[in-house]
């Protein structure tokens, strides 16, 4: 009898179990998205740098007026924090973070950029914009980068598998990867540049003035143009092949 009691109690606790971890997945609860999508327009200003992290998809504009839309499931849009420190825009979840949206979406249209800083696998596509005098890019954590742009100095800083594809022209490019990044900037025509990768990261470049390379641990550039090498460094099994 005590036996047959005991095996009734724990199959009432596995029931028990399954029905809360069921309840946590179903759709609708407070960690998945409800299906019903709201645009949500945030009324924030006067910056020119943003520092997104977590699985926003961005898409960022130029405009004379600065407005940005987060599309997301009605019941999560309180789990997205945003907020404004001196002149940077800064989204990111609320934690913990694991929560599951039917989208996230962000629309950004803002008079000028100076910086972007994407984590914890954030996308983002920049478009639409003049001649952009310094652009800084901060990538890591397997986030996500597309960009047209003309622009004086690009600094690109790309860690932990994350990727970059650019399209325009810069006058000069700084180009860090680390950690498996890969960078894809074949039609992005750059006069001069300075190239820094490590820890088998990839880089595609066109340059046709002065090419610095600093290559280890099993890295890799590919080149198009005619670029003037001056300070190269290749060891760790790391290449430099011309396309």
């Amino acid at each position: 009898m005590k036996k047959t009691f005991t095996v009734i109690i724990t199959m009432v606790i596995l029931i028990l179990l399954v029905s809360v971890l069921s309840g946590c997945n179903r759709v609708g609860s407070s960690m998945n998205g409800s299906g019903k999508i709201i645009d949500q327009e945030i009324k924030i200003a006067d910056f020119d740098s943003l520092h997104i992290e977590g699985p926003f998809t961005l898409e960022i504009t130029q405009s004379d007026t600065f407005k940005t839309v987060i599309s997301i499931d009605d019941n999560l849009i309180g789990r997205v924090l945003v907020s404004r420190e001196h002149n940077t825009l800064t989204l990111n979840i609320e934690a913990p973070a694991t929560f599951f949206p039917t989208q996230l979406k962000v629309n950004i249209a803002i008079p000028e950029i100076n910086s972007i800083t994407l984590a914890q696998g954030a996308q983002a596509k920049l478009s639409g914009f003049d001649y952009i005098d310094n652009l800084y890019l901060f990538l890591s954590d397997e986030s996500n980068f597309e960009g047209t742009l003309d622009t004086g100095l690009t600094k690109l800083s790309s860690d932990s598998s994350s990727q970059a594809r650019l399209i325009g022209t810069a006058s000069s490019l700084e180009l860090d990867g680390r950690k498996s990044s890969k960078l894809y900037l074949e039609v992005f025509e750059v006069k001069n540049a300075h190239v820094r990768l490590r820890e088998a990261s990839e880089a595609t470049l066109n340059v046709n003035g002065n090419l610095d390379v600093n290559l280890s641990e099993e890295s890799k550039v590919y080149y198009l143009g005619n670029p003037i090498f001056s300070n190269t460094s290749i060891s760790g099994g790391s290449t430099m092949i011309h396309k």
